[in-house]
């Protein structure tokens, strides 16, 4: 082949790869409606009322997708993301900071608590999970504040510290996080369809597992501090919390 068929054929491949991964075509391979009846990733719910809450790099365009699909299925949505997403109808949208989480994002996450605990038994709260939605969606629990968190993740990224041993850190932390989201919702039911942007794929650490409890959080996060922070005094919210 020539240097300028080798150039196309790269162009091809790179645009099959592109639309192979586009955030809302895979949305929309795992998410269907047939009157009042959903699909959600081969799970079959007809909910009295559907909450959706957007949250990531890819958030503008699952939530686009979804409200494509859901139409006036859909009661009330969030989007959470680092730019301006589009308007779209009954949905609240949020400009939020990462890889530092900022106010904004404070301010997106106590919204998102707040339609969590108005969701009830019957509804259904879908997760649309990508990279990113740690920072972007920050809940620091009691005693814990903003600046706290903002200080530790910035050591944490400065250092080296791997993305598991940042989100171990980020869920002892955090209202949100290793199943706080899923908490908060209950009695609802969650359904969450995550974009991987980790190795192994493992849905306890695409942003913090916001659906999933992760028991092993606590070690972890205590070892990534020792060895990260040796010898520093931590705020005493952030220290009890590891504790």
């Amino acid at each position: 082949m020539t240097r300028a068929q080798l150039r196309s054929a790269a162009r091809r491949i790179l645009r099959k790869g592109l639309a192979a991964v586009e955030p809302g075509r895979l949305v929309a391979a795992h998410l269907k409606r047939n009157g009042h009846a959903l699909r959600i990733a081969g799970v079959d719910v007809k909910p009295r009322r559907l909450f959706v809450v957007s949250v990531g790099k890819a958030a503008a365009s699952m939530a686009r997708a979804a409200h494509r699909i859901l139409g006036d299925r859909l009661t009330e949505a969030i989007v959470i993301a680092p730019a301006k997403a589009p308007h779209l109808p009954r949905t609240t949208s949020f400009v939020s900071g990462h890889p530092l989480p900022d106010a904004a994002g404070a301010r997106a996450s106590l919204r998102v608590i707040e339609l969590l605990e108005e969701a009830g038994r019957g509804d259904v709260v879908l997760l649309l999970l990508s990279g990113g939605a740690s920072a972007l969606m920050p809940a620091p629990i009691e005693g814990v504040s903003l600046r706290d968190k903002q200080r530790l993740t910035g050591i944490l990224l400065r250092r080296g510290a791997s993305i598991m041993e940042m989100n171990a850190v980020r869920k002892r932390l955090s209202r949100l996080k290793a199943g706080g989201f899923a908490r908060l919702a209950f009695p609802a039911r969650v359904l969450a369809l995550a974009i991987s942007d980790v190795p192994g794929d493992d849905p306890g650490t695409i942003g913090s597992g916001p659906a999933i409890e992760d028991p092993a959080a606590r070690a972890t996060a205590l070892r990534a501090i020792r060895k990260y922070l040796p010898g520093e005094v931590l705020p005493p919210g952030v220290a009890r919390a590891l504790r």
